[in-house]
């Protein structure tokens, strides 16, 4: 992998991946094998045999019957036909490159003799219905590639030492399911699309993704999507939506990842804000191609550096999530100016909605940087229950509040807050419980937001157009100066109302 691990701009090195998993051409045409029609034994009836590295130009079903190793051919299965189904019947297929050579590839342009792929899908014109089954995959620049192909599938593959183990390139409608891809130099699996036009109605599902080196399952410019029960450990990032619309990323354990458990990054396409005209044209032109995604019931815990990121992403939903365990980052990480570490990390984001996200054992909750409008619906913390609506800021727990001023008591959890950059916004929402208020003879309505200034030693009302609802129990304020702890706070008269 070229040049640093950590973004210099974004999230990702995502324009230096593209490049360094772009399909290599001049490769070397690979010999033809031993082609034999099939009665029985391994294959199936009228499937047809192979032993050896070869190429497939015509349309049937083709089984492997013994394993490939140290080959050294530039494509060992070569397949360039549509309606293909090639069953890999438990065997290898294997190249000789080592881990070195490998990573000397990522580096720049390799040389011919250093070209590999395992399971090559790929014409002069676009195939269809391709099939990539069973066979386990190592040693090569790209385990399984598949390019320019609609309505194809990947399964039962395993993946390992590759520089990258499951790729598509360019693909609609296909799918990487059922498949281990592990310990290879950049990534697990792949739906990519290098033309930079954008595909759509692909699967990224039940997977395990193990210890790569960056992506673990990753999506590129891939609409109408899915990356679903997958099992990402141990990687740089374990699930990654880059580019992508109206695509689900669903019930994965993304956790134990060296960065990020799961990312949802774009581009921005403009300078507009989403929801204002351009030149008076309606509607008006998205800001981000990452947008309108969602993200749900994900085990993301655990991770180092963020729990879910959301990087130029707009208008994505983001429900019942657990990023607790997250953290702490090891040093300064961009984009924090300090060392910080994030359950829900903001950049570059904007109107963009978690709800009842679990947050425990977090160094922040959320921590934004040059976004705005982050809704964070019932989040549970270590201290409680807590929603804000927030920019570039960062909101953490506080397991234990400085002491109140002589009369009043805290009914809520507190939270330390840090302006993070010039967007610092932040409107929070406590939670409160009307009961353990009427065992201490508290009046609800004495309830209000106060900041805790740590400089003064002193409590101060946030503001005093607070909103106080005494149905949903609730008490919400907009802070004016988010750096210190906040809390809401009840005077010990049972009688008195805040002012």
């Amino acid at each position: 992998m070229p040049g640093t691990m950590y973004p210099s701009k974004h999230f990702t090195l995502s324009v230096a991946l593209l490049l360094v998993l772009a399909p290599l051409s001049g490769v070397v045409v690979p010999l033809v094998g031993t082609v034999t029609a099939a009665n029985d034994g391994d294959g199936a009836a009228g499937a047809t045999e192979l032993s050896s590295c070869t190429v497939i130009d015509q349309p049937g079903t083709y089984v492997l019957t013994e394993d490939i190793t140290d080959s050294s051919e530039g494509i060992c299965i070569d397949i360039r036909s549509s309606d293909v189904t090639f069953d890999g019947n438990g065997h290898v297929v294997a190249g000789n490159l080592s881990r070195e050579e490998i990573n000397e590839s990522t580096a720049g342009p390799p040389p011919r003799d250093r070209v590999g792929v395992g399971v090559n899908v790929r014409a002069d014109e676009r195939v269809s219905n391709v099939s990539v089954s069973n066979v386990t995959v190592s040693n090569w620049y790209h385990g399984v590639l598949s390019e320019n192909v609609s309505g194809g599938s990947t399964s039962g593959i395993t993946a390992y030492d590759n520089g990258g183990g499951i790729i598509y390139d360019n693909s609609s409608d296909v799918s990487v399911t059922d498949s281990t891809s592990m310990e290879n130099l950049i990534l697990g699996v792949i739906v990519d699309s290098r033309a930079g036009v954008p595909n759509a109605n692909n699967t990224i599902a039940d997977n395990t993704l193990r210890n790569n080196s960056v992506f673990g399952a990753a999506l590129f410019l891939s609409n109408g999507s899915t990356v679903a029960n997958n099992t990402a450990t141990e990687n740089l990032f374990g699930v990654m939506a880059f580019g992508t619309t109206n695509t689900t990323v669903t019930n994965n354990i993304a956790s134990n990842n060296r960065y990020i458990g799961v990312l949802v990054e774009g581009f921005p396409l403009n300078n507009s804000t989403v929801g204002e005209p351009i030149d008076d044209v309606e509607p008006a032109v998205p800001r981000t191609n990452s947008r309108e995604n969602l993200v749900v019931d994900n085990d993301a815990t655990n991770n180092t550096f963020g729990g879910i990121a959301l990087g130029n992403t707009d208008d994505t939903l983001v429900v019942d999530n657990d990023v607790s365990e997250t953290g702490p980052a090891p040093a300064k990480v961009y984009p924090f100016t300090t060392r910080a570490s994030a359950g829900i990390l903001a950049e570059n984001a904007t109107n963009n909605t978690v709800v009842n996200t679990t947050a425990s054992d977090v160094e922040y909750v959320y921590a934004g940087f040059n976004s705005s409008e982050t809704t964070v619906r019932n989040a549970e913390t270590d201290s409680g229950r807590v929603s804000f609506v927030a920019g570039d800021v960062g909101v953490a727990p506080v397991a234990d509040l400085p002491e109140p001023p002589a009369g009043q008591a805290a009914f809520g959890e507190g939270l330390n807050t840090t302006a993070f950059g010039e967007n610092e916004s932040l409107t929070v929402t406590f939670h409160y419980d009307e009961a353990a208020l009427e065992e201490a003879n508290r009046n609800e309505k004495s309830l209000n937001v106060y900041r805790y200034d740590e400089a003064t030693g002193e409590w101060t009302v946030v503001c005093d157009d607070y909103v106080l609802d005494t149905e949903a129990n609730t008490v919400t304020a907009t802070v004016d100066d988010p750096n210190g702890v906040v809390a809401p706070l009840a005077n010990d008269d049972p009688n008195s109302t805040s002012t």
